[in-house]
C-alpha cells in the first residue's frame, strides 16, 4: 500500500504557482508536501528538507503496516478490545507507532507553557513554524495540534486508511470515515498529545473552547475537508505565524489566498480585512514618524543656517540681517543723534544717551 511520493527539490511547484492555478495541483499533491510547502521561508524552517520528510513519512507507513500486521489477529480474536472496529485498530497501530516506535509527541515546551495551557489564552503566539506545521514533528521540538493530525493523516493515507482533517475551533484533528474490510465507519480521531482519543462531534462544541453564535451558520467546523479546504487551513497557519514575526505585507498576501480559495468562508476575509487596516495604521503611524523627523531636522537645518549667517555678519561688521536681536544690530537700528561740531561716535552723554 505504500508509495514512494518523494520529489527532486525542483520538482515541487511554489506557492505561487499553486496559488495560480490550484486545480492543477489540489486534489493531486500529498497532503505532508503542501503542508510542508506552506512552511517555506518561515522562521524555524531554515533547514527545511522536504524530499527527506517525504522520505521519512513512507518509512513511517512501512513501519505502520508492520506493526497493524504482526497483531492483525487480535482484531479476529478480541474485537471487543477496539469496539468491534477495524478502523479503530487501525488508527491505534497508527498513533502508536508514531508516537511510541518514530517519537511523535506534542512539542514539551508549549506543555509547560502556563501561558499557553491556559483557556484564557485565546491567541497564542505562534512565532515558530515548528510548532505549526509537520517538519517540526520530525526534526524538532515536537509539534502542537496544528500539525500533529496532518502527520497522521499523511503517514495513514499512504497505507489506504480513509482519514481526513478536521477543524473545531482553535483545533485540529483527524476522522475516519470510509470502509475497511467492508465496513463503513465515520469516527473522530484525538491525537494531540500522549495516546489516542474517540470523542463525537458534540465534544468539540465545547473543547478547546465553546462556539460563538456565527460558528454554527458559518459551516466550517466538523465537517471533513476537501482538499482545497485543507489548503486553505495551512495557507492561514502560515498567515499566523507571518503575523506574529511581524511581517505583515506576507500575512497578508497567506490569508489572501485563502480567501480567494474559498471566498464565502468568512474567517479569512475578516482576518484578511484587519490585516489589512492594520498594515494601513503601521503605515501612517510609520508616515507620522518620519515626518517629525523630517520636521526636526528642517528645524536644526535652519537654525544652523541663522546661526552661521549670525556669525557672518558679526565677522563682517555691519549688515546683519533685520530681524536680529544681538547688542550690535540692536544699537545700529537706534537713530542717530550728535550735537552739532561732535565728532562720529562722540561717547559724550548727549550724542551717546543710552
Amino acid at each position: 500500500m505504500t508509495g514512494s511520493t518523494a520529489l527532486a527539490v525542483d520538482g515541487i511547484p511554489t506557492l505561487a504557482e499553486i496559488n495560480e492555478s490550484p486545480g492543477d495541483y489540489l486534489g493531486k499533491l500529498d497532503v505532508a508536501l503542501l503542508n510542508s510547502i506552506c512552511a517555506i521561508g518561515l522562521p524555524g524552517a531554515e533547514d527545511l528538507d522536504i524530499p527527506r520528510h517525504l522520505a521519512w513519512l513512507d518509512n513511517a507507513a512501512h513501519q505502520f503496516e508492520l506493526q497493524s500486521r504482526e497483531h492483525l489477529d487480535e482484531l479476529a480474536q478480541t474485537p471487543a478490545l477496539y469496539d468491534n472496529s477495524p478502523g479503530r485498530f487501525f488508527c491505534n497501530f497508527l498513533l502508536r507507532t508514531l508516537q511510541e516506535i518514530l517519537g511523535v509527541k506534542y512539542n514539551p515546551a508549549r506543555i509547560a507553557a502556563s501561558d499557553f495551557q491556559n483557556p484564557l489564552c485565546i491567541n497564542p503566539v505562534f512565532s515558530d513554524s515548528r510548532d505549526l506545521f509537520i517538519h517540526g514533528l520530525i526534526d524538532g521540538p515536537g509539534g502542537t495540534c496544528a500539525s500533529m493530525p496532518v502527520l497522521y493523516v499523511a503517514v495513514g493515507r499512504r497505507a489506504g486508511l480513509p482519514l481526513k482533517l478536521v477543524e473545531a475551533p482553535g483545533h485540529l484533528l483527524c476522522r475516519w470515515e470510509g470502509r475497511r474490510f467492508n465496513v463503513f465507519e465515520r469516527f473522530n480521531v484525538e491525537g494531540a498529545g500522549h495516546g489516542i482519543a474517540f470523542y463525537p462531534d458534540d465534544f468539540y462544541r465545547t473543547w478547546p473552547s465553546e462556539w460563538k453564535p456565527h460558528d454554527e451558520p458559518g459551516g466550517w467546523y466538523l465537517k471533513s475537508l476537501s482538499p482545497v479546504e485543507e489548503f486553505a487551513v495551512f495557507l492561514a497557519t502560515r498567515g499566523s505565524c507571518l503575523e506574529d514575526n511581524g511581517r505583515l505585507k506576507e500575512a497578508i498576501q497567506a490569508f489572501g489566498w485563502a480567501s480567494k480559495l474559498l471566498p464565502h468562508d468568512l474567517r479569512y476575509s475578516g482576518r484578511l480585512v484587519k490585516l489589512m487596516q492594520r498594515d494601513l495604521r503601521e503605515g501612517y503611524r510609520t508616515l507620522a514618524i518620519e515626518r517629525q523627523m523630517f520636521e526636526t531636522e528642517r528645524m536644526l537645518i535652519e537654525q544652523r543656517q541663522h546661526r552661521l549667517s549670525h556669525d557672518l555678519f558679526h565677522e563682517s561688521g555691519p549688515g546683519h540681517p533685520d530681524a536680529c536681536q544681538c547688542q550690535q544690530c540692536r544699537q545700529a537700528r537706534r537713530p542717530v543723534r550728535r550735537m552739532p561740531g561732535h565728532m562720529p561716535g562722540c561717547p559724550c552723554p548727549v550724542c551717546n544717551p543710552w
